[in-house]
């Protein structure tokens, strides 16, 4: 064997990465980099309002084609893509989340798993950047944002979890959180799981508490997890980013989404945030239907289970549009 056979073979795209990471990175200040962070809990409406922001505004964001082949090399992964013909808008379209084709906007659930891990309770075990990763990945989302100058966009729900860490480590990132009626994103959330495998079987990030959650019925189940989420967001919210945070409801955005374009409009230019106001190629025109719970079992369960509570907890999570259709279905 010649001593060229005999030489490890060469990794020529982390080559890429670690040489176009460094180069782009140090054209732009860490702590000066623009992220929007957007978080909701399941079945609350975010993959929508993911679309509707990227559609008004130009965000760079990562699509299914990064998510799927470049969690390891994502500057030369964005790099690529600049250089493909990526269409300008987003369809509104999606299923349970997801998003289809490469253009899609993916949630970057490898992109973040990269950075964080993915260990249960999430909560817990996947709040902070995982030991000697914090300044990579800072200066992998500099990078990012030096390609396009765009400021970047995430749709990630486990980031619901993070929002200290990413406050802290981007100091010019923004938080919008996407709300929804909690009885109406329980009942939702109870068809994910069946498409999962079951009403048993638990969607998405997980709080601290969850295996004492999993011991309840799973109606309960499903408000409680809306609740450990909401409650982690707004305790962060006040203590990490209290003027840095903007609460949007789908609700709102189904039935007056211009004065929820207005209102995002109006946040980030008071954060300071340079993004550009785009012309939507694909029209917005979403029906707000509300499931009529009274007529579904599960949906009575739900309602019983709200209406049980001695205390007001979940009274700010509650929202009723007189103005909305009914699904009797």
């Amino acid at each position: 064997m010649t001593e060229r056979e005999n030489r490890p073979p060469v990794d020529h795209l982390t080559l890429l990465e670690e040489s176009l990471r460094r180069d782009h990175a140090k054209r732009v200040s860490s702590i000066e980099v623009p992220c929007v962070f957007l978080l909701g809990s399941p079945r609350t409406g975010s993959t929508l309002l993911y679309q509707f922001l990227i559609n008004h505004f130009a965000f760079h964001y990562p699509t299914n084609l990064f998510n799927d082949n470049f969690c390891d090399t994502p500057v030369a992964g964005a790099c690529l893509e600049g250089g493909m013909a990526g269409q300008a808008s987003v369809p509104y379209e999606s299923r349970y989340g997801k998003t289809e084709g490469p253009w899609g906007p993916s949630e970057a659930s490898c992109f973040f798993k990269r950075w964080f891990g993915g260990e249960h309770p999430s909560e817990t075990c996947s709040k902070e950047p995982l030991p000697d990763m914090e300044n990579l990945m800072v200066e992998t989302f500099a990078a990012l944002h030096s390609l396009s100058g765009n400021p970047l966009l995430f749709k990630n729900a486990w980031n619901c979890y993070r929002v200290k860490a990413l406050a802290r480590l981007f100091p010019a990132s923004s938080f919008v959180w996407i709300r929804r009626d909690v009885a109406q994103a329980a009942r939702s959330d109870l068809e994910a799981r069946a498409r999962r495998g079951g009403y048993e079987i638990w969607n998405s990030a997980t709080p601290s508490n969850y295996m004492e959650i999993r011991e309840r019925p799973y109606w309960e189940q499903v408000v409680e997890q809306q609740y450990e989420y909401g409650r982690r967001i707004e305790t962060d919210f006040a203590s990490s980013c209290p003027e840095r945070s903007v609460q949007v409801w789908y609700e709102d955005l189904c039935g007056q989404p211009e004065q929820v374009l207005q209102t995002l409009d109006d946040f980030f230019l008071g954060q300071g945030m340079e993004v550009v106001r785009r012309e939507p190629d694909f029209a917005f025109a979403p029906s707000l239907r509300k499931r009529n719970l009274e007529s579904d079992e599960e949906g009575r369960r739900i309602l019983e289970y709200l209406n049980s509570m001695t205390d007001d907890r979940l009274s700010s999570f509650r929202r009723v549009d007189e103005n909305a259709s009914v699904d009797n279905s």
